[in-house]
């Protein structure tokens, strides 16, 4: 069978004819560089736990509500792209597939969308299974007969080995005559003559689903002796109203009536010898069959018979005396169709899918069906399947209508069109404005932000809806507590993500719910870790004359930054009290520090000394927690005077490991300039401290 492209919206890849031989040319897709659409999902119907060769099979691609689909594109269990069997569908997202052992496997869909000119596809759907199992293999049969040829006799219908029946069918000459349990039939001249070909089948049980085997080779049976149901036992068939002759359109029934047989099971209808219709289980001396619409292809011969029930099997009686009907005249239509739309709204918004349905009264042998769309312009044509897909949209707005049409004696009759239903789509609202308050930057866990929707001046608004998007999952619906136009969120590391709103309203009793507002994030940044306090002379304890150095170091980036010391809980402004903070950086970018320098410490500059800094985050400046406290104390020591210089005794040599300590700080490259002079005493004193400026 031909592959066909049955793909919605679209004419499909060309086939060429080459050699005689039907091949298929696929147009390489554009790959978008977009984020792809959220994945649809695939269904089949019927849904099996397992096919059997021959069996019809349709998967239904669904894209996620609210997506603008352009096409869809299924996929086999290779992974290649599947075309429907199916020639006259117009496309859709559908995929029409004839179970066979090869194509077996799992089968998954995708579709895609234009935005701005540019193709971009959705992920797949997760794969549907379709086992495919072969019939199981035909019995043997055979006869067991005492003496040969004599009535009666037994068939044996035996299935092979390891297979589990549940049920066997006889045949003769091709036509079922008993169904039983059991896998022996007795026959006893059934018939006028029993002779004949016979073959059997069996039933066996696979996942829930009752399947036939295959049948039987032939067996030739050739009986001699009385029938068990005699002439008195044939059962009588009656017409009405009587004819025999009538009219295409007319309608008839035949009755069947048996004598009173309390163990009578089926009655059967006959034409030409042929069964038209059986029924199970008879409770009544009698059964009728009736004919509808009659046409043309109904004019023929009409017998029926019954079955009744003996141990272990089914006994057929003798046909009933034959009744002709013969049809004249010209054909009538069949009766007009209803059209259906799923689901059924008064307004459906622009992208919604919308299916309409045939659906045809009574037993008609529908060929196909015809759609209709506005003022009456036929729109489509199937040969299988009563339904029509449309997608929402100004296009396809307006009325719709279908029919049908059925063979009679080989002539294509088309029916009357159904009533007609309307599709009316809406445009949804405009799309509200979605703002946070306070507006930062960025923020800090802890903090609380407000989201605000605003809609359009003049919308008509019953409520509101918040959204949270987190990378390709389903927008999650957020609980706004308020019910109005706002919602309060606490800012959070990790709750990462974007915001989304909407607005709706009511009309005629739907819903109607606004476009997406825009997006927006929630940036939290960690707080500051804490910053490294340090003086030197570390031990703490200054004396009156000598340099005090409070060095604060934070962990961080190059960027800006900004320090600030305090003393006893006061902020110390730079300059003031003969002191200076100069800032600098690490060598390494891992580090930034700043030093508050005392040139001469005296004792207003003991206390307890801590401080903080600040960092511009996206432009908002974040201030960390202070550092741990340092006191400084005053020492009173015998000082050695030296041109000036005040110097205690235990810090004469500090100089040099004050510069180390500075140097393992944030190599600052503490630079002592020593001021020498051509006399002096042969004690050595340090120089005043100069921290270079922030660079």
């Amino acid at each position: 069978m031909e592959a066909g492209y049955g793909v919605w919206g679209s004419r499909g890849p060309k086939e060429l004819e080459e050699e005689g031989e039907a091949s298929l040319q696929i147009l390489p897709r554009l790959v978008s560089p977009a984020a792809p659409l959220q994945a649809p999902t695939i269904i089949v119907d019927p849904h099996h736990p397992v096919y059997f060769p021959g069996e019809r099979l349709t998967f239904r691609c669904s894209a996620p509500s609210g997506e603008a689909v352009t096409s869809y594109q299924f996929y086999n269990h290779r992974g290649d792209r599947a075309f429907t069997e199916t020639t006259g569908l117009p496309g859709g997202p559908w995929l029409v597939l004839t179970a066979e052992m090869g194509k077996a496997g799992a089968y998954s869909c995708e579709y895609w969308a234009v935005r701005d000119g540019r193709h971009i596809y959705s992920a797949r759907s997760q794969p549907v299974p379709v086992p495919v199992m072969d019939f199981p293999v035909a019995p043997s049969i055979s006869v067991i007969s005492d003496p040969p040829g004599k009535s009666p006799v037994t068939i044996l219908c035996s299935a092979p080995l390891g297979h589990v029946a549940t049920r066997y069918q006889f045949l003769r000459q091709g036509n079922v005559i008993v169904s039983q349990p059991g896998a022996r039939l007795q026959l006893r001249q059934s018939h006028l003559d029993a002779t004949g070909p016979y073959t059997c089948s069996y039933e066996i049980s696979v996942s829930g689903r009752t399947i036939q085997s295959l049948l039987s080779a032939p067996l030739s049976i050739h009986l001699t002796g009385p029938s068990v149901l005699p002439e008195s036992f044939r059962p009588t068939l009656r017409l009405f109203p009587t004819g025999p002759e009538f009219t295409t359109g007319e309608s008839v029934t035949l009755t069947c009536s048996a004598p009173s047989w309390e163990k009578k099971m089926q009655f059967c209808f006959l034409k030409a010898g042929e069964q038209v219709a059986c029924t199970r289980q008879a409770l009544e001396d009698s059964q009728s069959y009736q004919i509808g619409r009659l046409g043309m292809e109904d004019s023929g011969s009409y017998t029926c018979m019954y079955w009744v029930a003996e141990p272990g099997q089914e006994i057929s009686s003798l046909e009933s005396q034959p009744i002709s009907i013969r049809v004249t005249g010209v054909p009538l239509p069949p009766p007009a169709p209803q059209i259906i739309l799923e689901p059924p709204k008064h307004i459906y918004f622009q992208g919604e899918h919308v299916n309409l349905t045939c659906s045809v009264p009574g037993s008609e042998q529908v060929r196909g069906y015809r759609f209709y769309h506005r003022r009456g312009e036929q729109i489509s044509e199937l040969d299988e399947g009563p339904w029509l897909e449309r997608i929402a949209m100004t296009g396809n707005a307006g009325a719709y209508s279908c029919a049908y049409w059925i063979i009679r004696s080989g002539q294509a009759i088309l029916s009357g069109k159904s009533d007609s239903v309307s599709i009316t789509v809406s445009v949804p609202p405009l799309a509200p404005k979605l703002s946070l308050h306070p507006k930062l930057p960025v923020y800090l866990p802890g903090e609380k932000v407000t989201l605000n929707c605003s809609a359009p001046h003049g919308e008509e608004v019953v409520g509101f809806r918040f959204h949270q998007h987190r990378g390709d999952h389903t927008p999650e619906e957020l609980p706004a507590a308020s019910g109005g136009h706002w919602m309060d969120l606490t800012a959070q590391m990790g709750n990462d993500g974007s915001y989304t709103c909407q607005y709706w309203r009511r009309e005629a009793g739907q819903e109607i719910v606004s476009e997406n507002s825009n997006s927006i994030t929630v940036p939290v940044s960690d707080s500051l870790p804490q910053p490294l306090l340090i003086v030197d002379p570390s031990s703490g304890v200054v004396s009156e004359g000598l340099p005090l150095l409070i060095t604060c170091m934070a962990p961080g980036d190059l960027g800006a930054w900004s320090f600030h010391f305090y003393k006893d809980g006061t902020e110390i402004v730079p300059r003031d009290k003969a002191s200076d903070i100069s800032t600098m950086k690490s060598v390494a970018g891992s580090m930034n520090i700043s030093v508050l320098s005392i040139p001469q410490a005296g004792p207003n500059n003991t206390g307890e000394f801590t401080c903080g800094y600040e960092k511009n985050l996206s432009g908002r400046w974040i201030q960390s927690s202070r550092s741990q406290a340092v006191t400084v104390t005053w020492n009173v020591t015998r000082n050695y005077n030296w041109r000036g210089w005040a110097l205690p005794l235990p810090l004469v040599a500090g100089c040099g490991g004050g510069g180390a300590i500075l140097g393992l700080l944030a190599l600052l490259g503490c630079c002592c300039r020593r001021k020498k002079k051509a006399t002096g005493s042969s004690k050595t004193a340090t120089g005043v401290i100069d921290i270079p400026p922030n660079t």
